[in-house]
């Protein structure tokens, strides 16, 4: 079980947006974060050049110390809370604010 805390949730945004950049360049994550904003349909870029899923499931184990958990509502709220906290900030800025 896992608790979906503002500081969790943060955690794992940043965990997550590092984990981007650790694949990705940073030219690469200013063109998502650009296309993010420009997007109306809730859709996120990354999925264009990764599978971000496999990204956000181990910085999920990273943060929480578990693999999450599909069946798990609450896994599941905090990996969205997560996503959309690292998507609105901009990856490319979260990733290199994580010292």
């Amino acid at each position: 079980m896992t608790a979906t805390t503002t500081d969790t949730v943060d955690a794992l945004a940043r965990a997550f947006a590092v984990g981007l950049r650790n694949q990705l360049s940073t030219k690469v994550l200013a063109k998502i974060d650009a296309e993010n904003a420009a997007r109306c349909d809730g859709s996120c870029a990354s999925h264009d050049w990764l599978d971000a899923n496999e990204v956000m499931a181990d910085a999920f184990a990273a943060v929480t110390g578990h693999a999450p958990s599909p069946s798990s509502n609450e896994d599941c709220e905090l990996m969205n809370a997560a996503w959309g906290r690292a998507k609105a900030a901009g990856y490319a800025a979260l990733a290199e604010a994580r010292s």
